[in-house]
């Protein structure tokens, strides 16, 4: 009976958290637009949080005053700053009170919830860098952009969370925020595409994690048509992703490329970016080692960590063909 009582009410504060009913305290950056001060960063609690990289990521995040608590809770550690204003409270430990509690007494107690943008490294540069890289402004636009196309050639399921500006959008640069989500779920900061390359190496090495595999450059035309054939493909969800050669010298010298065949009967082109018929294709004298469906192509980039080309060996293992 008491069991069932203590359920009903985790469901309701479960409920009241959801519908965002519950108290909490004022705190420190009540106006998420306010940066704090060194000083005030400095004076807000130490949050430790517990992950693990195999399971997937979440909007709100479990943290711990407790540093053992949190190791108990994954793998990894992280240790960071809370604004109390921010903290939501754990049901589970209104629960075991038995009454309704702020956010930061319920992160007193043992554990609190906190939005994942609101959980911040125990750094006030790296704090810093992350506030003012959102100020908007057009130099800060265009590293954006820069940062996504490194992103893009990392692939990896590595995305740019954005530029490290850490004196505000026409200060120095710093380098952009990339974020291993697909493996790691941590960040690492670089310049360009060969600082990235190397941080993602050791990222991986560090967490004991498959090591990432990069498209070979001299693979397809100009490097990057393994990877834009596939993302053609994902979007149009029709057709098939095809790797081979094709020709695209008088002297006969062939390369590996990769293309899309769609079911209307057009090719589309990765270099180019351009439609051609089946047979208008033929002028490259393409020759086809592989053809994948969108749902095979999506499950060999998963697992093959790359866009391609895939061995037949990587084919028999994730396809079973």
């Amino acid at each position: 009976m008491i069991q069932q009582a203590l359920n009903g009410m985790i469901t309701l504060l479960m409920a009241k958290f959801i519908m965002n009913d519950l108290p909490h305290a004022a705190g420190l950056l009540a106006n998420p637009g306010k940066t704090l001060t060194k000083d005030e960063f400095e004076s807000l609690p130490i949050a430790y949080h517990g992950f693990d990289p195999t399971k997937p990521e979440v909007e709100f995040m479990h943290v711990t005053p407790d540093k053992s608590i949190a190791e108990s809770h994954g793998k990894y550690l992280m240790v960071g700053r809370v604004p109390p204003g921010k903290l939501k409270p754990d049901p589970e430990i209104e629960g075991f009170a038995a009454r309704r509690l702020s956010g930061i007494e319920s992160f007193n107690l043992g554990s609190a919830i906190i939005p994942r943008e609101y959980y911040w490294p125990d750094n006030y540069e790296v704090y810093l860098g992350e506030v003012r890289a959102k100020e908007p402004s057009p130099r800060r636009e265009t590293l954006i952009q820069e940062g996504k196309k490194i992103a893009e050639r990392l692939g990896n399921g590595v995305y740019c969370a954005g530029p490290w500006l850490p004196y505000g959008p026409e200060g120095k640069f710093m380098g952009h925020f990339f974020e291993d989500d697909a493996v790691t779920r941590t960040s690492f900061v670089a310049m360009n595409y060969e600082e990235a390359k190397e941080e993602l190496i050791n990222v991986r090495e560090k967490f004991g994690a498959k090591p990432p595999v990069f498209d070979n450059p001299g693979a397809g035309v100009e490097g990057t048509c393994y990877e834009d054939a596939w993302r053609f493909l994902i979007k149009q969800d029709e057709g098939f992703l095809i790797h081979g050669s094709v020709q695209l010298t008088e002297e006969g010298k062939r390369i590996n490329h990769a293309w899309v065949e769609l079911t209307t009967g057009w090719v589309w082109e990765p270099q180019t970016k351009q439609y051609f018929t089946v047979e208008d294709f033929k002028m490259f004298a393409p020759a086809e080692d592989a053809r994948y469906s969108a749902e095979e192509a999506a499950i060999m980039v998963a697992q093959a960590g790359k866009h391609g080309p895939w061995s037949t060996e990587e084919r028999q293992e994730y396809l079973g063909r």
